[in-house]
């Protein structure tokens, strides 16, 4: 399946979650331009879990993706993104405007800063992972 597909299936799952049909772009952030609420991205975690075949958890994929060959415990100090895990966020959320990203990062909620393409590749890269 290609980046493409996952990310037009991403598209499907957010129009569902909102019921709505609002115009929903790759760069559109899910919180901050689609006002997604907590309800909504479970509710799109769960349609993605279901389209896709992969598990993805609230943050942990996000933090595995951060940690690469390392320990994800490693990228969080009390909560909080470790200043190297908040400098590969950015790198790994490049569509996201680094303005939004504050100082200290609160690792709960790291899907605040997600756009549409951001998921679709966390969503490859589970399947790759699982595949």
């Amino acid at each position: 399946m290609t980046l493409e597909e996952i990310t037009a299936g991403i598209v499907e799952d957010v129009h569902t979650a909102l019921g709505t049909t609002v115009e929903v772009k790759p760069t559109s952030l899910l919180f901050y331009d689609l006002d997604f609420s907590s309800m909504d991205l479970l509710d799109l975690l769960f349609l993605a879990e279901e389209r896709f075949g992969v598990r993805i958890s609230q943050n942990d994929a996000l933090l595995v993706q951060l940690a690469g060959d390392g320990d994800a415990s490693d990228c969080v100090v009390e909560g909080l993104l470790t200043d190297e895990a908040r400098q590969r966020l950015l790198a790994l959320l490049p569509d996201t405007p680094a303005n939004l990203f504050p100082p200290r990062v609160p690792a709960a909620s790291l899907y605040r800063y997600c756009t549409v393409s951001a998921l679709a590749r966390l969503v490859a890269h589970e399947i790759k992972r699982a595949g």
